[in-house]
């Protein structure tokens, strides 16, 4: 399974829908996977350009980096713009579907570490390898590996998973950037 479909269902398994951008908890204490204290190139918060997820829906990632800690939040759009929220018509008074999140807290959330440096094999790109993990009540549940690049113009772009069928091992890690998603920093 894709990267992001595996954080999408464990999203909507957990049913953190939320409003707002991404948020972490401090799950600090008691918890020895947990170090704020870290900063990374990827401290802070990422959205990504609008994409089509289907026909007639489109989405919008947001990432948010504290420490060696992430979260996730995924939201849906009717427009091609992302302006408009996602309407399936199924909730009465307004639509929360629209919007999953994995975030902080001790109840889930995750880690990530960043690891070596690869020149990705289309381009030639410089990439850091990145490695998320799930994380509940101070467990590790899953791990998923990627890469990513953050450029001389300060926009981030994440690992190609779409030629995988998984990024559950590091020998399935992608070797190549998604260049049509587009993260920057807010």
């Amino acid at each position: 399974m894709k990267f992001r479909e595996v954080v999408v269902l464990t999203a909507l398994a957990a049913a953190l829908a939320a409003c707002g951008g991404p948020e972490i908890e401090d799950t600090s204490s008691g918890c020895d996977l947990v170090d704020t204290t870290v900063t990374t190139e990827l401290e802070g918060s990422w959205t990504s350009s609008c994409v089509t997820q289907s026909e007639g829906i489109y989405r919008k990632s947001s990432y948010l980096f504290v420490g060696n800690q992430w979260s996730l939040r995924i939201t849906t759009f009717g427009d091609e713009e992302c302006t408009e929220l996602y309407d399936d018509g199924g909730d009465e008074g307004g639509d929360t579907d629209n919007v999953v999140s994995v975030s902080g807290g001790s109840g889930g959330g995750g880690v990530f570490t960043v690891g070596d440096s690869i020149t990705t094999v289309t381009g030639g790109l410089s990439a850091e390898e990145i490695n998320f993990s799930l994380v509940n009540l101070c467990e590790i549940t899953d791990s998923f590996f990627t890469i990513y690049r953050l450029d001389n113009n300060g926009l981030l772009t994440l690992g190609d998973e779409t030629s995988l069928l998984d990024t559950s091992t590091e020998e399935n890690r992608p070797v190549d950037l998604n260049e049509n998603i587009i993260y920057t920093k807010q």
